[in-house]
């Protein structure tokens, strides 16, 4: 069984924990890996100047817009730029999303910008719809 690998990109702990709850309901072997900004984020996958050469690929990426020191917009742009990541699926869950903002995300690479749900178990049908729009997650 293969496992998945999913970054998340996020200010707020909750957030960590509904989509941890989500995951784990799902039959398939899936990694999260949690950092609280877009500076971590960039960190993470090695993408700022003080990091070495090696990267980390995930399956997916989740990401908030509004968080300090980089913003959700500033991470998928630096994302998408480099080579090695632009095919890598970035969905952007946050509180709010104008048709406007959506539609640049969209334009940026973000493969969509999903409201978060107001409660904990809705995040599963959340991610269950995401899941089902990348093809390396057909096994789940």
């Amino acid at each position: 069984m293969k496992q998945f690998n999913i970054l998340i990109v996020d200010d707020d702990p909750d957030d960590h924990l509904f989509v941890k709850s989500a995951i784990s309901e799902f039959r398939s072997q899936i990694n999260l890996i949690s950092v609280y900004d877009g500076m971590q984020g960039l960190k993470y996958l090695g993408l700022t100047e003080s990091d070495s050469v090696h990267k980390k690929f995930p399956d997916l990426i989740l990401c908030d817009i509004n968080m300090p020191f980089i913003d959700g917009i500033n991470f998928l742009e630096t994302v998408k730029k480099d080579e090695s990541y632009k095919n890598i699926p970035i969905c952007i869950l946050t509180t709010s999303c104008d048709e406007c903002t959506k539609q640049r995300l969209i334009s940026l690479g973000a493969m969509d910008c999903i409201i978060k749900p107001s409660y904990m178990s809705n995040y599963k049908t959340i991610l269950a719809k995401i899941f089902n729009n990348i093809s390396s997650f057909d096994d789940l």
